[in-house]
């Protein structure tokens, strides 16, 4: 599945790069997420975001509030906060935002995804409560290898993500076994008092579930 979402990931920004008027990312909110975001920032991008019925029921308010504070043109053509969204991309300012992430840090790295398109980059105050972080965490290293610099900043006295402007680089990757698969095996080895020996996983890793190996 995890396979699967990443090639509609893929998909979907091939579509966004060809100029397709519809991107159809089936129930994949990840995707979604992460389009609707680079989509907005993406001058002249003129674009339907749908999928399956499932995937409209996804929250999407969040993200699509931080964007239109932002300056994005995002239409949500059957109910406020879900898809189909129709975004008409154009270059963003960026500068400060602020984003409820108590539901997904998604919404937060679809914005560091976005950021480096942005005229000012952007730094991105998530709130109090993140959900799944390491993975916002996860986002800035994955964009430090294709040339996109990250920091951490206090906003409020809170931590808070920086996104300078700039353009990715092209740059080889291995794409590493998946440690969320993984973390049930360990987890049942654990609550049986029993072993697992799992081969392919990377020592090391900055997926956040591979503390279960620990």
């Amino acid at each position: 599945e995890a396979c699967a979402d990443a090639r509609v990931a893929a998909d979907a920004m091939a579509a966004l790069k060809r100029g397709d008027a519809d991107i159809n990312v089936g129930a994949c909110g990840a995707a979604l997420r992460f389009i609707t975001a680079i989509a907005a920032a993406t001058p002249g991008a003129d674009v339907t975001v749908d999928g399956s019925d499932r995937l409209r029921r996804r929250p999407m308010a969040p993200l699509i509030e931080a964007l239109r504070n932002l300056g994005a043109d995002i239409t949500c053509t059957a109910s406020e906060g879900f898809a189909p969204l129709h975004i008409r991309g154009k270059r963003l300012d960026g500068g400060k935002v602020a984003i409820d992430a108590s539901k997904s840090s998604q919404f937060v790295s679809a914005l560091m995804l976005a950021a480096p398109a942005m005229t000012q980059g952007l730094v991105i105050d998530p709130g109090a409560h993140v959900q799944s972080a390491p993975y916002a965490r996860l986002t800035e290293c994955m964009m430090a290898h294709y040339g996109i610099t990250t920091d951490t900043v206090a906003v409020e006295g809170r931590p808070a993500i920086a996104v300078l402007p700039g353009k990715y680089r092209p740059a080889d990757i291995a794409i590493e076994p998946d440690w969320s698969a993984a973390a049930f095996w360990y987890e049942i080895a654990a609550l049986t008092a029993g072993w697992v020996t799992l081969e392919g996983l990377c020592a090391g890793s900055p997926q956040p579930d591979a503390v279960t190996a620990g």
